[in-house]
């Protein structure tokens, strides 16, 4: 029986809701965490609004160093009902630069 035979299911987040959550729980505005990681407070709205679709992986590593998340929650999509993982850098959606 899975979880949705079960009457349960499983929030699917995207890159950009895991980031936007990493940064609420920090405590910060967008205008705060993009000054702490020199980039445009534009920058950090397009990652949480999902409108960037490649992420620099530096980028990720200042935004888990920030906000005191753990990188590797930030680049791993949870498998759906709670199977496997994908990976964002295996999928092409983290670029190393």
């Amino acid at each position: 029986m899975d979880a949705q035979e079960q009457g349960t299911w499983v929030p699917e987040w995207t890159l950009g809701d895991r980031l936007r959550k990493a940064r609420e729980v920090a405590g910060l505005e967008q205008g705060e965490l993009a000054g702490r990681m020199g980039v445009a407070r534009g920058t950090v709205h397009n990652y949480e609004s999902d409108a960037t679709t490649k992420v620099k992986r530096p980028y990720l590593r200042e935004w888990a160093y920030v906000t005191g998340v753990s990188l590797h929650w930030l680049e791993t999509i949870p498998g759906y009902m709670g199977i496997g993982s994908t990976d964002l850098i295996e999928q092409g959606r983290v670029s190393a630069f």
